[in-house]
């Protein structure tokens, strides 16, 4: 893994326990079968919440072949 650079400067690691996060579709979890963490956790997608700013750093590929996808918090619209 390797650290990287949010757009708000601050640098933060893709495998920091503290701020990261895996995520995985409904169907790869509602398996069959009995499914043993190695193989959970391969089929995750991982995600990094910038502690600067509360980014979400998504890598959609799982063998980290794309740059990640930044998505950003937007305030709650007012009524």
């Amino acid at each position: 893994m390797s650290k990287f650079r949010c757009r708000c400067g601050t640098i933060t690691r893709d495998d920091d326990h503290d701020h990261g996060l895996m995520m995985f579709t409904s169907a790869e979890f509602e398996a069959d079968h009995v499914v043993e963490l190695p193989d959970l956790i391969g089929c995750c997608r991982q995600v990094v919440d910038c502690p600067g700013c509360g980014r979400l750093w998504v890598w959609w590929s799982k063998d980290f072949s794309t740059e990640p996808v930044e998505y950003v918090r937007q305030p709650p619209a007012s009524d």
